[in-house]
């Protein structure tokens, strides 16, 4: 199997991501290795360069959390906005 085949599976990486393209240049350092074996290495080396970052998909919030949220900034903004106003009259 070569590597455009392997990309072509429903099951493997997309070519341009980070984790096959480094599969590609695993492959080409160690041409005796399996692209299984290379994927796992890849995922390994992807997961030592990140460290402790973890990486999530923004929280889905419903329409009234929305509102609730803009309100919140809302009424900080002007508390804030009179409180520079109040600083700046006793000055």
């Amino acid at each position: 199997m070569n590597v455009e085949t392997y990309f072509a599976q429903p099951d493997s990486p997309s070519a341009n991501s980070p984790v096959g393209k480094l599969l590609v240049r695993i492959l080409a350092e160690y041409p005796e290795s399996t692209f299984a074996s290379a994927r796992e290495k890849a995922h390994e080396l992807l997961a030592v360069a990140a460290k402790a970052r973890v990486y999530r998909l923004p929280a889905v919030r419903s329409a009234e959390a929305i509102a609730a949220r803009k309100e919140q900034a809302a009424a900080y903004w002007k508390n804030r906005n009179a409180a520079q106003q109040a600083v700046a009259a006793v000055s």
